[in-house]
């Protein structure tokens, strides 16, 4: 069974604490959340720098590693408040 289509570039998924799927999409610098039933999903997160990586943290938030930044970003998916965790790496 399909859960998603024409996702750009999908490079890293990670599990949702509600059931669903946060998804990376690395070139067009995204992070999108596709339900447990599937469908077109929605998108949680932009203008990232290549996301290529992602965990959800115990608080909720979500780890991000923007490979083209060199970092690592916590985003808070209500707010879409980023805090930096890491750079010049």
């Amino acid at each position: 069974r399909v859960l998603a289509q024409g996702l750009q570039e999908p490079v890293a998924i990670a599990r949702a604490r509600d059931g669903g799927w946060l998804v990376a999409e690395a070139g067009p610098g995204r992070v999108r959340r596709i339900g447990p039933t599937g469908g077109p999903g929605e998108i949680v997160a932009s203008g990232l720098r290549r996301p290529t990586a992602l965990e959800v943290l115990h608080d909720g938030r979500l780890g991000v590693v923007e490979t083209a930044a060199g970092g690592v970003v916590a985003i808070d998916l209500r707010s879409s408040a980023r805090t930096v965790l890491a750079r010049g790496l």
